[in-house]
């Protein structure tokens, strides 16, 4: 179950999360996927791995993966999956207090993550700050909020939600 006052919600619907995995180049239908390699120069970081929903396509990668999770109970049942791929790592914290490059431990970095509405804006600060080693921001976010970091200054902004 979700805990609203850690922002939680989760992809349970298999079809978006094929859908997230093709426009980030981890599924295995996926036109330009990554191939995978032991040896890679990147590696994954997980903003909010959950119960490890989208996890499991970043780390059939075989590329390291890193599972940033702040809620104990969802970090500690993330180890189950890490059990079964030797190239991922679960991360029991919370990514505004953690080092980006350390976590990378020297490899350049691709994020990945679903974002609660109200933590948003505090995460991409915090992401910008190691801007030097991250290649790519893959991230879900609520519709309003993708119009704002989109929008040019000054720009006001008025949502329409489909009914």
């Amino acid at each position: 179950m979700a805990r609203q006052r850690l922002g939680q919600h989760f992809l349970a619907d298999a079809g978006w999360r094929e859908e997230i995995a093709r426009e980030i180049r981890i599924s295995p239908q996926s036109i330009t996927q990554t191939p995978p390699s032991d040896g890679a120069e990147f590696c994954w970081i997980e903003i909010g791995a959950g119960h490890g929903e989208m996890t499991e396509h970043l780390a059939y990668t075989g590329v390291p993966v890193h599972a940033v999770e702040l809620d104990p109970l969802l970090a500690a049942a993330l180890q189950r999956l890490a059990k079964r791929f030797p190239n991922l790592d679960i991360v029991s914290a919370d990514i505004l207090e953690s080092d980006i490059a350390k976590i990378a431990g020297g490899k350049r970095v691709r994020v990945y993550g679903n974002l609660p509405y109200y933590i948003t804006s505090p995460i991409l600060h915090h992401l910008f700050a190691s801007a030097e080693i991250i290649d790519e921001i893959n991230i879900v976010i609520q519709h309003e909020v993708a119009l704002r970091v989109a929008a040019k200054p000054g720009l006001a902004i008025t949502a329409i939600s489909p009914c």
